[in-house]
């Protein structure tokens, strides 16, 4: 391995994906910043919309609401884009504010240590193809990691590894593997598994079992074209798109006050009616006790029916909900004995988010993850900042989730609290460097 070189910038941002992005992009629009680099691991920019490429990979949430305000889209296609859409916008606004100055592709940054003596990170990096290292000196570190990067692997199926068949994760999709005449178990029945299992299931010749573990309340996918009248209305008619747009933003939040009105609210109880009948309209009889959730609405992320349940109905596709006890070199044995072979594996197991992806060691020499297993759980103030590690930000941080709007809006959010930091700090690019330091006394 190369001896580290070095090098120095006052912020780091660490993720290219749509929040590393949209903090780059208003650094450099609010503040009239430029001195920063942007680190992303991967060969591309857009995170989620990049890694994620699995049959029916699309945005639940409408385009227009999932767009950065200050970049609104007028020729949106759809209601509901696809995977190579979405990507490529972001790969568009990278290009309009000459973010590729400030990108390194394929750059890991391996961790963050906070010297006390300089008041600086120190931040180690790996090119990701050559394994060479690389030390960087930061006022300022951004995370942008996000929470849909890691793909999660319960420990309970570490025994896949007995399986001499194909294995991949939803999030890593594998297009290599020809899924025709193949026998194909996909573990998890959550948003990733919804969108592919419609397309994949079209395959007669492709024998599908759904192994799922609790139920989910399912909202009717509303996806619909925009005609070229429309985008050129959106285009050129002022405050149509925004009006529309805010539009979209009312609808979600007005949802969610009535999900979270209270069990004793009589139109609440008239929707939870009402999803329950949706589902039961949609999907085969023998499954209707099974899907229908009996837990209330807001437990858990509800999943927009991209024609799942419909898919039930193929002969070629089966649910178990039998629990899966282990793995045989060309199978799945589940709880109740039986034992069932496959070619192929795939898990639709979500991601990683209890756990802090990166080491960040703060004023007292421990990481980050170490402070959250003290306090008993993750706790950063207003979501972005955590006591001891000073001008260090999160986006999207713990505790700072929201499920009443788009994950975007919620990066934003995360940046608008940023802003206010490091607008104090750097009072739109002076030189002085000031020492910002979240609290944990109430």
């Amino acid at each position: 391995m190369s001896t580290a070189q070095k090098s120095g910038v006052r912020i780091v941002i660490i993720g290219g994906g749509i929040g590393g992005l949209s903090t780059g992009i208003a650094l450099k629009r609010q503040l009239n910043f430029r001195d920063f680099k942007i680190y992303e691991q991967s060969w591309d920019i857009s995170g989620t919309w990049h890694h994620n490429t699995y049959p029916g990979c699309a945005s639940d949430v409408d385009t227009h609401w999932y767009s950065l305000s200050t970049d609104l889209n007028p020729y949106w296609k759809q209601s509901h884009v696809p995977q190579p859409e979405l990507k490529e916008y972001w790969k568009q606004l990278a290009v309009k504010y000459s973010l590729y100055d400030q990108l390194v592709l394929n750059r890991q940054v391996t961790s963050v240590d906070w010297d006390n003596k300089r008041q600086l990170y120190r931040v180690h990096s790996q090119d990701t193809r050559t394994k060479e290292t690389f030390l960087e000196e930061a006022q300022i570190v951004i995370s942008a990691t996000g929470i849909l990067f890691v793909p999660f692997h319960p420990a309970e199926l570490e025994g896949v590894k007995a399986f001499k068949g194909t294995t991949f994760h939803s999030a890593r999709w594998d297009h290599s593997v020809d899924l025709h005449n193949k026998r194909v178990a996909v573990i998890g029945n959550g948003c990733s598994a919804s969108q592919f299992i419609p397309i994949i299931s079209e395959d007669s010749t492709t024998q599908i079992m759904n192994f799922c573990r609790s139920p989910h309340w399912y909202l009717q996918w509303s996806r619909g074209a925009f005609s070229k009248t429309w985008q050129r209305i959106f285009a050129h008619v002022p405050f149509v798109m925004r009006m529309y747009r805010n539009m979209l933003m009312a609808r979600l939040d007005l949802f969610y006050v009535l999900v979270f009105s209270g069990e004793n609210n009589p139109r609440r109880a008239k929707l939870q009616k009402q999803l329950a009948k949706y589902i039961r309209s949609q999907a085969p009889p023998e499954y209707h006790n099974r899907l229908v959730p009996d837990y209330t609405l807001g437990c858990k992320r509800f999943i927009v029916d991209t024609g799942y349940l419909s898919a039930l109905h193929r002969p070629n596709l089966d649910l178990n909900y039998d629990g899966i006890a282990g793995f045989t070199d060309d199978g799945i044995v589940t709880k109740t004995g039986e034992k069932h072979s496959f070619d192929v594996i795939i898990f639709a197991t979500g991601f990683i988010v209890d756990k802090y992806p990166l080491k960040v060691r703060g004023v007292e020499g421990i990481t980050l993850q170490e402070y959250y297993d003290r306090k008993g759980g993750p706790e950063a103030y207003l979501g972005v900042t955590v006591p001891g590690f000073p001008n260090f930000y999160m986006l999207g941080g713990k505790r700072h989730v929201a499920t009443n709007s788009s994950r975007l809006n919620k990066k934003r959010r995360s940046e608008h609290n940023d802003w206010s930091c490091i607008g104090d700090l750097y009072g739109g690019g002076s030189s002085r460097h000031l020492l910002l330091d979240a609290s944990d006394e109430r």
